[in-house]
């Protein structure tokens, strides 16, 4: 599964929307999705889902759905649409039992919705998922993360539309829900949005102070990911600004030699990307088809990871099924068992009260016949 959607659904779930569920399952399958198990993390969610369906916990059922969407819609979009969906039809259970939980629960399916659809290309129908998330979450503190998102999604959306003034103000909008509630998590991606929106107006200084500043952020939070794309910000700014090939080739190989440590190659074809771009400028078409070929290697290579998750998640969801309709069936021969041992304990109780009856009529039966041979004795004695 490609890191890159993992990362953006960190960013969906906020900053302690996993660590805030009551539910262990939950908590250990986030725990291994940070860390990048993701066969780990599917493995606890599926399991916490099913025992959910066993328990009718509805609750459960809806924050589970949720992360196995996460986990599924890296590798298949359509899975993970199935599995958020599910969510939401569970999260609409509890509007009348918890109506915060719900209302936040349907803003996260919602801005998950919303990018699986960004990725179809559907981007009107993303754009009303976002707009949704903003028009429920704006005017109260309940969930800062998702509302920030949805505001840094809308700018993404116009972006991709090239109404690059919209797109501005919702990044704006995004960076100051962020900053306000101290998310810095999302921060360096925000300031290298504006600062390329700032680039693209020439404007030299300001999209420095942009860039700087996700740089700043990044490394302060010893974001990888962030900073690859910092750096590739601050390439591109030295590029256009200063005609320095050589600074800005620097930058690139920075970013590079973090991107090849990490797992999600999307990050190493950014790289590329960016060298490609320098390359073209300079008229060098030759370099730059090979690197395109390298990419579309990568590519090749990302595809055949997602169809082998897509069996992994398979596999994962027939073993966790196979562990629990053995638990089931330990747990019914248990029941079995003991319904048994009841039973037998009621039918050796209702012998000793059977023994116990008939003791107790054959001493009476005993008594009587003794009262009668000392009466027949009587009865002869008095003849006598």
């Amino acid at each position: 599964m490609q890191k890159l959607f993992l990362f953006l659904l960190l960013i969906l779930s906020g900053n302690c929307f996993a660590t805030d569920s009551n539910n262990p399952l939950i908590k250990k399958g986030w725990a291994a999705l940070v860390k990048d198990n993701e066969d780990e993390a599917f493995k606890y969610f599926w399991q916490a889902n099913e025992n959910a369906i066993r328990e009718n916990n509805t609750g459960d059922k809806a924050e589970s759905y949720f992360y196995l969407g996460i986990c599924s819609y890296g590798s298949s979009l359509e899975k993970g649409l199935q599995f958020v969906i599910k969510s939401m039809n569970e999260y609409q259970k509890l509007e009348n039992l918890n109506p915060e939980k719900a209302l936040i629960g349907r803003c996260k399916c919602l801005q998950l919705i919303g990018t699986i659809y960004s990725r179809r290309k559907k981007y009107d129908a993303a754009l009303q998922c976002s707009k949704e998330v903003v028009a429920k979450l704006k005017d109260n503190n309940s969930d800062p993360a998702t509302l920030g998102l949805a505001y840094r999604s809308l700018g993404d959306l116009y972006e991709i539309k090239k109404i690059n003034d919209s797109s501005a103000v919702f990044y704006r909008l995004s960076l100051h829900v962020f900053e306000k509630s101290d998310i810095k998590a999302y921060l360096p991606s925000v300031y290298s949005k504006l600062g390329l929106l700032a680039l693209v107006k020439k404007d030299k200084k300001t999209s420095l102070d942009y860039f700087e500043k996700a740089m700043r952020v990044a490394e302060e939070t010893d974001n990888k990911q962030a900073r690859v794309s910092s750096l590739l910000g601050l390439s591109k700014w030295h590029f256009e600004f200063k005609s320095d090939i050589i600074q800005a080739e620097n930058y690139i190989q920075k970013a590079e030699e973090i991107a090849d440590l990490l797992s999600d190659k999307s990050f190493k074809i950014k790289t590329l990307e960016a060298r490609i771009e320098i390359r073209k400028k300079q008229n060098d078409y030759l370099h730059a088809n090979a690197l395109q070929e390298e990419i579309i290697a990568i590519k090749d290579t990302i595809f055949s990871s997602e169809r082998e998750q897509i069996a992994k998640s398979l596999e994962v969801q027939f073993e966790v099924s196979e562990i629990n309709r053995k638990l089931d069936l330990i747990s019914k021969e248990k029941e079995v068992s003991r319904l048994t041992n009841y039973l037998l304990a009621a039918i050796i109780l209702v012998l000793v009260l059977t023994f116990l009856f008939f003791r107790r009529i054959h001493k009476r039966n005993k008594l009587l016949l003794s009262t009668k041979e000392q009466l027949v004795a009587a009865l002869e004695e008095q003849n006598r």
